[in-house]
């Protein structure tokens, strides 16, 4: 639906094993549109990391899969990003 309206929303769920399947939830009712990414943080610690790497692929507008090419290993580490696949 969120294609129809031009909107993108990208996703940010923290992933420290109290909700088991958050990601595919997120994936399935929360992210969606055109180049609508997930990144996870895996724990409430990663959780700065991650929002700082999400933030900055939604100001640069580079696509997810260009940003991995040049992430650094620690970057990855933070938050691992899944690219929309709508």
């Amino acid at each position: 639906m969120l294609r129809y309206h031009g909107l993108t929303v990208n996703g940010l769920p923290v992933a420290c094993g109290d909700e088991p399947g958050i990601e595919n939830w997120y994936r399935a009712n929360v992210v969606g549109g055109a180049g609508a990414f997930l990144i996870v943080a895996d724990s409430y610690e990663a959780f700065a990391a991650a929002f700082l790497e999400k933030l900055t692929l939604e100001i640069s507008g580079l696509s997810v899969s260009r940003k991995l090419a040049g992430a650094s290993p620690d970057r990855r580490r933070a938050g691992r990003q899944m690219p929309d696949r709508r």
